[in-house]
């Protein structure tokens, strides 16, 4: 199961399913079509709700309650179903139409259909591999068996680019954001973040940095001068209120200690605020990424803000340093915790040397300060499944991470250069490339340490 079809299927049900739903009746049903657990099972994603899940599929076996002896029979009684969910089966179905319409049938007139399938990718059968689907598929699915079609959502993410449909008996409706109590999943094990208690001694929380990250945020802002900015994860909004600018906030839970001008907070996850919220007019000059510590979360959050910067604009994206291998753990154990965020530094080299990324030396956690930007570029959306599998494997980051070689100090002059550069490129109409070429010089006029960042 690849990562995107878990977190579209999660998006699902964070969107649809809510506390009036669990509460009409006991352990709402779940069935699973194609429910096999290969490379992940979509159980994962509710295992910590209130839900009975049954796994139907062709061929017996481990985690299969409903065998389904023949494909296109589901033994199962009329409208005895909440919820139905398929994903990265149709296009393994010969005749998926006569299993739609069994899945329509055992929908109870109340309850919802999710359906994943790909449009695009490589042939795998299992054992055959028969169609692609496009949004119109969907459509004509619902009308061939008296569904409403309440979504169907194309995700752009390859190699599958999988589409996503929503349909039900009776019309609804997406749940508003703040009515939405189904957590956003990790897309590797499916299972919402749980509280735990932290190690607070001082071995495990040892920090360290040259400069603390407001200090160096605030000399960005004083050279920069940015006319907008952009901020994933608030928090108490100490990193916001440094901007002098028009300013977007993104965080669900947001505790702010600071009266704001010209400020606005959006009380939703920033993958809600790009996909539903987001004013497609703006952009920012300045953007900081500090939201889930998770290295999936990071790269959608880079690669949604890059989309919506201009290529004179600076991202900046925090927590790049872990100070230890504790510090690095996708689940938190430490009061000081950056998550597996350091993915994204080794990620950007390698998929986008097309950038300019500087390691900056900053207290407590590093920052990655990012120009050069390509608001076109596709690669890490054309990628983002290979990416996501690939460095799911990383599960410690090396000794060069934990000493931070490669960074530079907050006042190396290096540093000042660019940021003039893509200030000069804004003000004066100056292309990508004039970027690029600057940004290389600036490199070859300044200390040695600089270069093991090209």
């Amino acid at each position: 199961m690849h990562a995107s079809s878990m977190e579209n299927m999660a998006n699902c049900f964070r969107k649809y399913i809510g506390e009036a739903f669990l509460s009409e009746g006991n352990n709402p049903v779940v069935l699973d079509i194609g429910g096999a657990n290969v490379n992940g099972s979509y159980r994962d994603i509710i295992s910590c709700y209130n839900f009975e899940y049954l796994g139907a599929d062709i061929a017996a076996g481990e985690g299969i309650d409903v065998h389904m002896a023949d494909p296109y029979k589901i033994p199962l009684d009329d409208a005895s179903v909440d919820i139905v969910i398929s994903g990265q089966a149709f296009e393994h179905v010969e005749f998926f139409w006569l299993l739609f319409e069994e899945m329509a049938r055992i929908l109870k007139p109340s309850g919802l259909m999710f359906l994943i399938a790909p449009s695009a990718g490589a042939i795998h059968r299992h054992p055959v591999d028969c169609y692609r689907f496009y949004p119109d598929s969907y459509r004509a699915l619902g009308k061939y068996v008296g569904l409403h079609v309440i979504e169907v959502f194309h995700d752009q993410r390859g190699p599958w680019k999988d589409l996503i449909g929503v349909f039900s008996k009776s019309k609804v409706c997406a749940l508003p954001i703040a009515e939405r109590i189904i957590s956003p999943s990790d897309s590797n094990s499916g299972e919402a973040l749980k509280p735990v208690e932290f190690d607070t001694s001082e071995d495990a929380n040892i920090v360290k940095g040259e400069q603390p990250y407001l200090e160096f945020m605030k000399i960005v802002h004083r050279k920069l001068i940015p006319r907008s900015y952009f901020e994933i994860g608030v928090r108490e909004g100490h990193s916001a209120n440094l901007a002098k600018c028009p300013s977007i906030g993104i965080d669900p839970a947001a505790k702010l200690k600071f009266k704001f001008n010209d400020f606005s907070l959006i009380e939703a996850t920033s993958d809600e605020y790009f996909s539903e919220l987001i004013d497609s007019s703006f952009s920012a000059d300045l953007s900081f990424i500090d939201g889930m510590h998770l290295f999936e979360y990071a790269l959608r959050d880079f690669i949604n803000v890059e989309v919506h910067s201009q290529h004179s604009s600076v991202i900046l994206i925090d927590d790049i340093f872990p100070n230890n291998v504790v510090q690095a753990s996708r689940e938190r154990k430490t009061k000081t915790w950056m998550g597996d965020v350091w993915k994204l530094k080794l990620c950007l080299e390698e998929y986008r040397p097309d950038l300019v990324l500087v390691a900056v030396d900053t207290h407590p956690s590093g920052l990655l300060m990012v120009a050069g930007l390509d608001p076109k570029n596709t690669v890490l959306v054309e990628k983002y499944n290979e990416i996501i599998k690939r460095y799911s494997k990383l599960k410690e980051p090396n000794q060069n991470i934990l000493d931070r070689i490669g960074s530079i100090h907050p006042s190396h002059p290096f540093i000042r250069n660019i940021l003039n550069v893509v200030k000069t490129a804004r003000e004066n109409g100056k292309d990508l490339e004039f970027i690029r070429e600057k940004s290389r010089n600036a490199f070859l006029n300044t200390h040695s340490a600089a270069r093991a960042l090209f």
